[in-house]
């Protein structure tokens, strides 16, 4: 298991971006590899370096869920690789918020953009660990009025998120600091890949990939990463093998990106679990067999 490392971040000022996303003046103009969010204020672009020194952009996932949120893929269109969200944290600190789980461990670079004053941070992260980042100091641009923003439409009834066919079922229970409950609300984005919201649903809290690794060492990997600092009991349940893995994560404690590429076979020989915690700060997420 490697040792946890938090995202690196480096912070770039400028009056002008050149080179940076295609922006118009204080708007962000949507593309495959430009996320637009909060009103098409601000703009998200990635670059990524895998392991065998290939590069490319991150590509949007087509998701419509809210504008403040926003998905990417990098080389394979089935499998979520970050989850970012900006907040408007205005009334509350006088910032602008930026939330982001990885569920990749290559290089990656992410910069976020505020196109209305051309201020932009950068977040780096390294090869070999998954991205987890909290900035709630991000972005001292606050707008002096405020745009509503309007809810989806969507409905989400069912608390599991089926994968992969329907082989994996994943649920997720939640507590927060006051001592309210309740269940991980599902939303599928691929066959491959999905999130759960808890409070709202323009809201992702905690985003989750299964990858057919069966090439690789025989199994189904399973990343997920969080957003939020409430209790998650996230199950996962094989309904081939009919087995089930519990990870929980402590009320309070970050919800760094774990993988774990040892529990689940990707073949119907239905193998004994294993202790297959690849990445991530196990005081925050432990995992169980029950």
């Amino acid at each position: 298991m490697r040792s946890t490392q938090r995202l690196v971040t480096t912070i770039t000022l400028a009056l002008a971006l050149a080179g940076a996303a295609e922006l118009g003046a204080g708007f962000c103009v949507p593309g495959p590899e430009t996320l637009c969010l909060v009103g098409n204020r601000f703009a998200v672009e990635v670059d990524w370096e895998d392991f065998d020194s290939a590069t490319g952009n991150g590509q949007v996932m087509p998701i419509a869920v809210g504008d403040s949120v926003g998905f990417l893929y990098f080389d394979d269109a089935r499998y979520l690789e970050l989850m970012i969200k900006v907040l408007d944290g205005c009334a509350i600190n006088g910032r602008f918020w930026v939330f982001a789980a990885g569920l990749s461990d290559y290089f990656q670079t992410l910069t976020v953009t505020d196109t209305a004053t051309a201020v932009a941070r950068t977040y780096v992260n390294p090869l070999g660990e998954y991205p987890h980042l909290i900035d709630t100091a991000a972005f001292a641009t606050c707008p002096r009025s405020r745009a509503h923003h309007r809810d989806v439409t969507r409905q989400w009834n069912a608390t599991a998120l089926e994968l992969i066919e329907g082989r994996f079922s994943l649920e997720v229970e939640w507590r927060d600091f006051v001592g309210a409950t309740g269940s991980g609300q599902p939303v599928a984005l691929t066959s491959h890949s999905g999130y759960f919201w808890f409070f709202s649903n323009l809201s992702p809290e905690l985003a989750v990939k299964l990858l057919d690794a069966s090439t690789l060492n025989g199994n189904f990997w399973v990343t997920f990463g969080a957003t939020t600092d409430v209790e998650i009991n996230l199950r996962v349940t094989d309904q081939l093998c009919r087995a089930t893995r519990s990870y929980l994560k402590p009320l309070g404690a970050p919800g760094e990106t774990v993988s774990d590429r040892d529990s689940f076979a990707a073949t119907a020989d239905c193998v004994i679990f294993g202790d297959g915690f690849e990445n991530g700060n196990l005081s925050a997420w432990s995992g169980s067999v029950p």
